[in-house]
């Protein structure tokens, strides 16, 4: 056994490249692809619809029985960070949303 077990990166490169030749310009391939603009703007509508839903899903009904404006006006604090959480998000998609109109392509190394 050699004493010296590492191996250098060019080492490796070279090794995977012998084994698998289209290994190497393949991964060049996918980080140097070009897709369209639209892919990555769904999976972002997606991400903040589910963001969203998650929001409105942490919204609570006050108690059994407390059916009256009082309980209302006291849960105000809850509905008023949630409205400004939602606007944020609303801010937060807007901005995605003219950043992406102004891309043609997406490459790889983007994602």
């Amino acid at each position: 056994m050699s004493s010296s077990s590492t191996c250098s990166s060019s080492q490796i490169k070279n090794t995977a490249t012998a084994t698998y030749p289209n290994l190497y310009y393949l991964s060049f391939l996918l980080i140097t692809a070009i897709m369209k603009k639209s892919r990555l703007e769904a999976f972002s509508d997606g991400v903040i619809a589910i963001i969203i839903t998650i929001m409105v899903l942490e919204l609570k009904l006050p108690p059994h029985g407390h059916d009256d404006f009082k309980s209302l006006f006291s849960m105000s604090p809850f509905f008023l960070s949630y409205v400004l959480s939602f606007i944020n998000v609303g801010i937060y998609w807007n901005n995605h949303h003219h950043m992406f109109y102004l891309v043609d392509n997406i490459t790889g190394g983007a994602l």
